[in-house]
């Protein structure tokens, strides 16, 4: 495992693989164990990581490679977007031509999630990887900014731990600028995983609305 990644990788934490013998074989295993005695190859440091993997079959023999990957973290009962609708960052040029001013972001995710708090009764976990960030929503012909807590975030999605984001708004993912009229912004949903909630769960937007 290389460097910049080790310091997420801990002993019990599942894996998934696959090996090019086997290609629609998906197997499972856990960390077992990450060396502390650190290999250099042309100045790369990396660190040998144990995974333990049953192997009934004997399907799985020695040199063979596989394509790992490591849940280092998991989120459940939360509301969730595209990755694309966090990376949107529309230019001058959006505003100029939809006839806008850049718009203020309004409320911080910090002061909208200490208002909640309040409102609520209660306090909101802030996991450490939490990150501060913002998605864009089209209404009315105008670009809208909200801020939001962004929090575990996978291949396609990240989840949203605190802004004013319900289940089902629609989010900018892409701009796309047209030479003769407005630039049309595609929006997705931005639904539950899973469906369902517990009571307890998503108190940083449950029963929130958007402005």
């Amino acid at each position: 495992v290389a460097e910049s990644d080790i310091g997420r990788i801990q002993p019990g934490q599942a894996v998934s693989f696959r090996v090019d013998a086997y290609p629609g074989a998906a197997f499972m295993g856990k960390v077992s164990l990450v060396r502390l005695d650190p290999v250099i190859e042309q100045n790369v440091v990396s660190y040998i990581t144990t995974i333990d993997v049953p192997n009934p079959d004997l399907k799985l023999k020695p040199g063979m490679t596989a394509n790992v990957t490591v849940e280092i973290d998991r989120a459940s009962h939360v509301l969730r977007v595209p990755n694309a609708a966090t990376r949107v960052r529309p230019t001058a040029d959006v505003f100029t031509a939809l006839g806008q001013a850049f718009p203020d972001v309004g409320e911080s995710a910090e002061e909208w999630e200490h208002t909640e708090a309040q409102a609520t009764g209660g306090t909101l976990g802030t996991p450490a990887s939490a990150r501060t960030g913002e998605v864009w929503i089209f209404r009315a012909g105008r670009l809208e900014a909200i801020p939001v807590r962004l929090g575990t975030t996978d291949a396609t999605h990240t989840a949203i731990l605190a802004g004013p984001v319900t289940e089902g708004l629609d989010v900018v993912t892409a701009i796309a600028m047209q030479t003769s009229a407005t630039p049309s912004p595609s929006t997705t949903s931005s639904p539950l995983i899973p469906p369902r909630r517990p009571p307890s769960a998503g108190r940083g937007t449950s029963g929130q609305r958007t402005p």
